[in-house]
């Protein structure tokens, strides 16, 4: 048989769902009838003649309820009765541009060989919201006996039955007639008949061979040569062949170019697509090798989920290949891959979903023939699977484009109302985004419902997918049964029992990364050891080798990524462990994880993952970490930390919510609400809001009342009293109320002069003393405060880089510039190893520094080290943030420092906004006075101080009916005239 390949523009296409046609026809005077049918040429489908015989219309509908359907009225352009085929023109084409089906001649062979059958049979009618019926494709994938049926000319096709007959006396494929029949990526046949007496796992076709030769063939209609069919299974050198299932191209299916060809591209002879289920793997290998065929090699597609099935498929290729005995298969599929390092021919060996090393056996394909390569698909990252020259393709979710376009594509369109939202929920994962978008078109839920559904915690993630049945692309599992199924298995693995007490914890932390030390903290130790299975492995206990060794084994199951001290956990796996727990169980898991951030919150380096993770706690499972006393430490922490970092308002915000919790939960009278409200009244009075002094006054009484005025919550309130008399330029007070505290915590039993919170309370002392212009004092308090710290923390401790950094200040302030600048560098170095170089407090040193420079006459360099701490400033504090609002007037004073005379308005127009702002009574704002009242001295103005500039100041920005407006104006008015005779 000396058949060719046909001639054709650009590639050869085989099996796609886009070109799947069904086929609807009407009839005169009977109901309308359905079959299915092939898109083989821009204007052509491929079908039975039976199916549209005697036809008053017909309608070729395709992509049926997808957002891309689309149908078109037909029209018989070829047809042969006896051989049951004919060809339908569309009138009109509004799809893609199709790629020209090749068509085959199926030869006589003693093997079954592999056949691909898409149509709409009966036994796939859904129903869908709203009471409608759909009738779904089917891709019945089975085996043609290639001897059988020689005299009808027919092929015989043994697929899976469907699950059930629910009209015996109507076949339940009826409507599957029409449907193309393809072996190794060419058309041979079309489905013609159900015999019953043949079972439901038989189909019928009629071999093209029977009609398509010839002078009455279809040749002309589809533009084919003389010789139109191609020999299949080819003999020689056929150019395509391929063994074994090639998965359907997923509907929709994204290129993903960037890692298609760097798989096209490898020069290496082994390469492991390892990834987490549900990335694509399989797709990406599949699409490979369907291009590898395209190119004439051999492509040997296998299941390897287990060493029965890899041998199985080698056997079957050593029998078709090598000349192997089937009925001994181990000795064939050695058989096989002795073939592969003979032979000249070029082979690609898929191994799809490979689930260890230890599956392969001895069965790995040769890695050193330079015409073969094998591809492995595999959730796990063992290096072992690449061999020794091997490599490793690291395969992950959608970029947020592609995912966005595959959900667009997927989609109905009056579904498809937040793409980008549903995308991000589902974390960009491709076989995620599948399921959901199968899920929402059943169901008729736009992508806002759907959001609203996934954020409801009481909803598992089966419930947002759709049943087993109704999984789209020909998948059998949903994304949470493949990762289930993976957590048993690495649970099992040494060290055992630990994977899912592991995962447990990183359920409830942040996705995008957790330090490794937060699993390593005596506090996760305990409760990792609490949770482990237990087992001959568990009675020695835990520590920290062992957990690392845990968390690697999860990386290497891809389940999570550990890397670099860093953890990072798929969102949607988070989502499929926390289904596996109720909610009371979660809650322990919540409070376990509180423990272990806490203990970890100062290692150096990783401060902003651990606000990072606590702000994902706080966030989604924040009324589970309360007791009676209050709530767990690390909220109080993290919301100091928000306000130390800058973030003032969100910290303000973060006190706000706890304050309610606690007042709904314990009382508004309870110890844990009072404190605070004492946390809301500081950060407020630091943000500007001087009416919350009144509010920490009236918190300072009710203590006072109810515990006395020493009683230790009693001088914590003191304590930020005086801080916000400090902040509003009350400095006799701030001082009086400040000292006291420290004397009274000196002489407390449970403080002493050595507790963290006396040398706070002195600290703060000292920083009051300085801010109300006693520059030299501070500055030598503050140097015995950073002796007496460093003895009791240590030199690189926060609070000693603290007390460090305002000792410097003071220095500078007070003229000693050079030893400024040296302590200055020293505390920089220091937060930058502990905090990193964009936080607040290494911001403030920096800035310390630049000013200590320029009062050392070094300009240029001052003024570059302040444009670089500004320029961060504004990426990393609040937009409402005092020091960033300031920055204007800042930048005003340096230009009138250079001499720049003109910037005198622009001073006095900052000086404005910051008291629309702040109002006059904020500590920053009269120290603003004071510098543009010197400027203004300095420029020439006689009459002017602090007091009157601020006066001015509000009459200017006050509503005329603000009675403080009168008020300021009748103090200017009552200035003495200097120009007045005998002043």
């Amino acid at each position: 048989m000396g058949g060719q390949v046909v001639s054709g523009p650009g590639r050869w296409e085989a099996l796609t769902s886009q070109w799947v046609a069904e086929v609807i026809v009407d009839r005169v005077d009977a109901p309308a009838t359905r079959g299915s049918g092939y898109r083989v040429r821009d204007d052509l489908v491929l079908t039975a003649a039976h199916v549209v015989a005697d036809a008053a219309g017909v309608t070729l509908r395709f992509d049926a309820e997808q957002p891309g359907e689309w149908s078109a009225p037909g029209t018989i352009a070829w047809c042969d009765p006896a051989a049951d085929v004919a060809l339908v023109r569309l009138d009109r084409v509004d799809g893609v541009a199709v790629l020209p089906a090749r068509f085959g001649r199926l030869t006589a062979t003693p093997q079954r060989v592999q056949a691909h059958v898409v149509g709409f049979p009966r036994w796939k009618l859904r129903q869908v919201s709203g009471g409608g019926v759909v009738r779904e494709a089917h891709h019945a994938v089975g085996s043609i006996a290639g001897l059988s049926n020689p005299k009808s000319q027919t092929l015989e096709i043994r697929v899976d039955p469907p699950g059930e007959d629910p009209k015996p006396g109507v076949s339940p494929w009826e409507a599957m007639s029409g449907a193309a029949v393809w072996v190794d990526g060419c058309v041979v046949g079309v489905v013609s008949s159900h015999y019953r007496r043949e079972g439901l796992g038989f189909l019928t076709a009629v071999r093209l061979a029977s009609c398509f030769s010839g002078p009455d063939g279809p040749g002309a209609v589809l533009g084919l040569g003389a010789e139109p069919l191609v020999d299949v299974p080819a003999e020689d050198k056929a150019p395509h062949r391929v063994l074994g299932h090639l998965p359907m191209r997923a509907a929709h299916y994204q290129p993903r170019r960037e890692l298609a060809g760097r798989i096209h591209e490898s020069k290496a002879t082994t390469s492991v697509l390892s990834g987490l289920g549900g990335v694509g793997k399989t797709q990406l290998a599949a699409r490979y090798a369907q291009d590898r065929a395209d190119d004439g090699h051999l492509v040997i597609w296998v299941d390897a989920s287990s060493p029965e099935a890899i041998e199985s498929r080698f056997a079957e290729a050593g029998a078709a290949y090598a000349g192997a005995d089937p009925a001994q298969p181990a000795q064939a599929a050695e058989r096989f891959l002795s073939w592969l390092a003979d032979t000249s021919q070029p082979w690609l060996i898929v191994l799809d979903d490979l689930p260890d090393v230890r599956a392969l056996g001895e069965l790995r394909p040769p890695a050193d023939v330079a015409t073969g390569r094998t591809l492995i698909t595999t959730r796990r990252r063992d290096r072992a699977l690449a061999g020794g020259d091997g490599e490793f393709v690291e395969i992950r979710e959608f970029d947020p484009g592609d995912a966005e376009q595959y959900l667009r594509g997927a989609l109905d369109a009056h579904l498809a109302d937040d793409v980008t939202g549903v995308a991000a929920d589902l974390g960009f994962l491709p076989l995620a985004l599948g399921q959901a978008a199968a899920f929402m078109n059943d169901l008729d839920v736009p992508c806002g419902g759907y959001r609203k559904r996934f954020a409801d915690r009481r909803k598992r993630l089966p419930d947002l997918l759709p049943e087993t049945n109704a999984l789209p692309d020909g998948y059998r599992q949903t994304v949470a049964v493949t990762w289930s199924l993976s957590i048993e298995a690495v649970d099992r693995e040494r060290p055992a029992g630990l994977a899912r007490p592991l995962l447990k914890l990183s359920a409830v932390l942040d996705p995008g990364g957790i330090p490794d030390q937060v699993f390593f903290s005596d506090a996760a130790l305990n409760w990792l050891g609490y949770q482990r299975t237990p087992d001959a492995d568990t009675l020695a206990g835990l520590d920290p080798d062992t957990v690392h060794d845990a968390l690697r084994k999860l990386h290497v199951f891809n389940l999570l990524s550990y890397e670099a001290g860093l953890v990072r956990v798929h969102n949607l796996v988070q989502r499929t462990v926390q289904d596996q727990y109720e909610a009371a169980e979660l809650g322990e898991v919540a409070w376990a994880a509180a423990d272990a951030l806490l203990s970890g919150w100062l290692v150096p380096g990783r401060h902003d993952l651990m606000r990072a993770n606590t702000r994902v706690l706080a966030r989604d499972r924040i009324d589970d970490l309360w007791h009676e006393y209050g709530p767990h430490p690390v909220l109080i922490n993290y919301g100091m930390d928000l306000g130390q970092t800058g973030q003032v308002r969100a910290a303000i915000d973060h006190f706000t919510r706890l304050a309610e919790i606690s007042e709904q939960r314990l009382g508004r009278d309870h110890d844990a609400t009072r404190g605070l409200r004492g946390n809301i009244g500081s950060w407020q009075t630091r943000a500007g809001d001087t009416s919350s002094i009144h509010d920490l006054e009236q918190l300072v009484a009710e203590k006072s009342r109810d515990y006395g005025r020493d009683h230790p919550s009693t001088l914590f309130t003191r304590h930020n009293l005086a801080l916000a008399y400090m902040q509003v330029g009350a400095f006799e007070q701030a001082l009086s109320e400040m000292e006291q505290v420290l004397v009274v915590r000196r002489r407390l039993r449970m403080y002493g002069p050595d507790h963290e919170l006396t040398l706070t309370t002195w600290h703060n002392l000292a920083f009051i003393r300085g801010e109300s212009g006693d520059a030299a004092g501070a500055a030598a308090e503050f140097e015995t405060i950073v002796a007496e710290t460093i003895r009791m923390v240590g030199t690189e401790h926060p609070d000693a880089l603290s007390a460090q950094h305002e000792h410097a200040r003071w220095r500078n302030i007070s003229g000693d510039h050079a030893t400024a600048k040296a302590i200055f560098a020293s505390v920089i170095a220091a937060r930058i190893e502990l905090l990193g170089p964009t936080h607040p407090d290494t911001l403030l040193s920096q800035e310390g520094l630049a000013f200590a420079l320029k009062s050392l006459g070094d300009e240029d360099a001052a003024r570059a080290l302040l444009d670089e701490v500004r320029d961060h400033q504004e990426q990393v504090l609040d937009p409402d943030n005092p020091d960033l609002l300031f920055k204007p007037f800042y930048e005003a004073v340096e230009r009138l420092d250079s001499g720049d005379g003109d910037a005198l308005d622009e001073l006095t127009r900052r000086f404005e906004d910051l008291l629309r702002t702040f109002g006059g009574g904020h500590r920053y704002v009269q120290l603003a006075a004071q510098a543009l009242a010197f400027y203004r001295q300095k420029a020439g103005e006689t009459d002017v101080n602090p007091m009157v500039v601020l006066a001015q100041g509000l009459v200017k920005v006050l509503p005329p009916d603000d009675p403080l407006r009168d008020f300021y104006e009748q103090v200017l008015d009552r200035r003495p005239d200097e120009s007045a005779p005998g002043n």
